[in-house]
């Protein structure tokens, strides 16, 4: 058996990593639809280019066959990625509602703006569903994350955390 990584449980460092994502956030760069979309592009390209490390933390942690991982985790998230990058620009669009009697004559629109912080703590039965695909819609919303996996699954949290790194922004996410 392979011995699992261990991940300490420290405050300070959730501290620091949710004051360095909140001050990316307050410079505006999750934003703009360019941005929001190299990074889920960045995203989906990295987990099919790591699909069978992915599968093979999965089975460290939960003994299951490389095919249950594919069916129920890595292309269900993949997938979830994909539908962000094709509804992201209709997603952004300002939606033109009535304007109320009382205030006209006028315009109103909805416009959806990201609200800041999210914070994703996956579960051990479904690492990668209840971690990335969250962490895709976030980024689509433009809002920057901060993530924990769970302690339960250990080389898929590993793996999480260097699919992050060697996809997406490490200063939002």
């Amino acid at each position: 058996m392979i011995d699992p990584p261990t991940f300490p449980d420290e405050p300070a460092v959730v501290t620091t990593a949710i004051n360095k994502v909140r001050k990316t956030f307050t410079t505006g760069k999750t934003r703009p639809y360019a941005f929001r979309l190299k990074q889920l592009q960045a995203l989906k390209q990295q987990m099919e280019t790591m699909h069978k490390e992915l599968s093979q933390a999965r089975t460290n942690d939960l003994g299951l066959s490389d095919f249950c991982n594919w069916v129920f985790e890595l292309n269900t998230v993949i997938r979830d990625i994909q539908h962000c990058i094709d509804s992201l620009k209709e997603n952004m669009k300002e939606e033109c509602v009535d304007t109320p009697l009382l205030v006209g004559p006028g315009k109103s629109y909805i416009i959806r703006e990201p609200l800041g912080v999210v914070a994703i703590v996956g579960s051990w039965n479904y690492p990668f569903v209840t971690t990335i695909s969250p962490m895709a819609t976030a980024i689509a919303a433009g809002n920057v994350v901060v993530v924990k996996p769970s302690e339960f699954c250990p080389f898929s949290s590993k793996i999480i955390k260097t699919l992050m790194a060697m996809s997406i922004d490490s200063n939002s996410y």
